[in-house]
């Protein structure tokens, strides 16, 4: 959020400067002021000075919802009219970075499943948008892709048909084709509509929000709307194992990707008589 902790890496020899904090609050207060920011962990956001698990800090300056996860920051669920949204800590499954690695205990995993189970049997609710830091799936390699929410987090977003998985990150944009169990069921154009229950799930990395940009491998062109390039050869996804050594596999989901300041915009539209339910992203 800040980069207030600018080494990120969870550890007390990180470089740190609290006014950093500040200056993030004053830049973003007029749009705050107005928006509700529904924020979550990220690994720059381990502060460890302040508390066992790195958030003191965070808890200072943040208000959770009601309904986190056992007083915790960052993991909790909410909904938007047919929408419903859940956040979670990224940190807990990274093998990237692993200073708060299980920290959990698997506990975040069993509220995500009872949380998604709950969504799906909520017949008001449309949509499922789940959201956090790291990126399940991408193929930007200066973070890389995050094996831990593939293993642990996927399966579940399989199940409960998930529409759309949100992450930053990386900072770039990259939207996948639809994902279920581990691979594409199909190439999703720019425009194009996607059934979880038959697609499975698309992700989406949109973490160009303001600081420098990242890159793709140098052999792997961009492709956006009006810039269309057919992917039809495998891309290398870089991920960290649970010994924190960097692989390198390649995959053919990587749809739209973009080296540029990213924005992701999402409409939910009702359901009408003769018309179903749409989230326009």
């Amino acid at each position: 959020l800040s980069y207030a902790n600018s080494s990120g890496g969870g550890e007390t020899s990180d470089s740190y400067d609290a006014r950093v904090w500040d200056q993030f609050f004053v830049q973003n207060e007029p749009v705050a002021a107005q928006v509700p920011w529904m924020m979550a962990i990220g690994n720059h956001e381990m502060e460890p000075w302040y508390s066992a698990d790195g958030y003191g800090g965070v808890r200072a300056r943040f208000a959770m919802p009601d309904n986190a996860w056992a007083a915790s920051t960052g993991i909790y669920s909410w909904r938007y009219q047919n929408v419903g949204l859940i956040s979670l800590d990224g940190n807990d499954i990274c093998y990237n970075t692993p200073a708060n690695l299980n920290y959990t205990k698997g506990k975040q995993a069993a509220f995500l499943k009872s949380t998604l189970a709950a969504m799906r049997a909520d017949t008001t609710i449309d949509f499922i948008v789940v959201y956090f830091h790291q990126c399940a799936y991408t193929t930007c390699p200066s973070n890389g892709a995050e094996l831990g929410a593939q293993q642990d987090w996927a399966p579940s977003f399989d199940k409960y048909q998930v529409d759309l998985v949100l992450n930053g990150h990386n900072h770039v944009y990259e939207r996948t084709d639809p994902i279920k169990a581990g691979k594409a069921t199909r190439e999703l154009a720019s425009g194009d509509t996607v059934n979880p229950k038959k697609d499975g799930t698309v992700y989406v990395v949109a973490g160009g929000g303001g600081d420098d940009i990242y890159k793709f491998p140098s052999s792997v062109a961009e492709t956006y709307l009006g810039h269309e390039t057919k992917n039809t050869d495998p891309i290398p996804m870089k991920y960290s194992d649970p010994d924190g050594n960097d692989k390198t596999v390649k995959v053919t989901w990587s749809r739209v990707r973009y080296r540029g300041h990213s924005i992701l915009v999402v409409d939910a539209i009702p359901g009408a008589p003769g018309k179903p339910a749409r989230l326009d992203v």
